[in-house]
């Protein structure tokens, strides 16, 4: 399965490179969504996408499979029209009900990770992307 998120107390500088990768990318969607003129989705664009790429961080140990790649892009792909149909407010929401809904999606993502681990990833150990 993907490996621990925090299990060294100490800053390792590939993780300091994630965890700026994730701000840049995340904060990039905001001028996107507005620019189209469509600023009720930045939020949900935004934890989306923070949810996406915080998986890519905690599956360290699968990324260099072909495997996992495809699995991102149809995930990420499937919450296009989630994120399109789904009715979104520009008022201001709590955190605290934000959080569930990206802790949930957090999860049906890692779910549908390991899930296609256990198809793939056992049958091709030699076929790294590196």
């Amino acid at each position: 399965m993907c490996g621990s998120i925090l299990m060294n107390k100490q800053a390792n500088p590939k993780d300091l490179f994630w965890y700026a990768v994730i701000a840049i990318a995340v904060s990039t969607t905001l001028p996107l969504v507005d620019y189209l003129g469509r600023p009720e989705l930045e939020r949900p664009v935004m934890f989306s996408l923070g949810m996406i790429l915080l998986t890519i961080k905690v599956c360290r140990d699968i990324r260099r499979r072909w495997w996992f790649w495809v699995t991102m892009a149809v995930v990420a792909a499937l919450h296009v029209p989630l994120i399109l149909h789904i009715p979104w407010t520009t008022k201001w929401v709590p955190a605290v009900a934000i959080l569930p809904i990206c802790i949930a999606d957090l999860l049906a993502i890692l779910g549908i990770v390991s899930l296609v681990e256990r198809l793939f990833g056992k049958k091709d150990p030699g076929a790294d992307l590196g």
